[in-house]
């Protein structure tokens, strides 16, 4: 399978502690090759093109063909099922699938809000 080429994915976050060392890392994981688009919110350095993907201009965000994903949870549930070879998670269907969904949710909404 040739691995596709996804951006963007910028360098931080408003809040300065920033989602994308996750997404990179299950990025990594998963084996994709991906271009990264740097830029920060609050001081608008993000290329236009960035609110294509995300209208907040806020990462991690990515894009593959017409695929556009953004929200840290999203994009690492996106990478389990774009790459199921990598083995990141449990397919479809199968049970311990629901724990997957617990843990990225639990990243999502509990972790990542008591670092702001």
């Amino acid at each position: 399978m040739t691995r596709p080429s996804w951006a963007p994915l910028p360098a931080a976050t408003p809040s300065g502690h920033s989602p994308l060392p996750r997404a990179r890392a299950g990025a990594a994981e998963a084996g994709a090759e991906y271009e990264a688009t740097h830029g920060h919110p609050r001081r608008g350095d993000a290329p236009a093109s960035f609110g294509d993907v995300n209208p907040l201009k806020r990462g991690p965000a990515l894009r593959e063909g017409d695929v556009k994903i953004y929200e840290t949870g999203a994009v690492l549930l996106w990478l389990v099922d774009r790459f199921p070879e990598s083995g990141l998670g449990p397919a479809v269907g199968d049970p311990a699938r629901a724990d997957l969904y617990r843990w990225v949710v639990w990243l999502a909404n509990t972790l990542h809000p008591a670092w702001w």
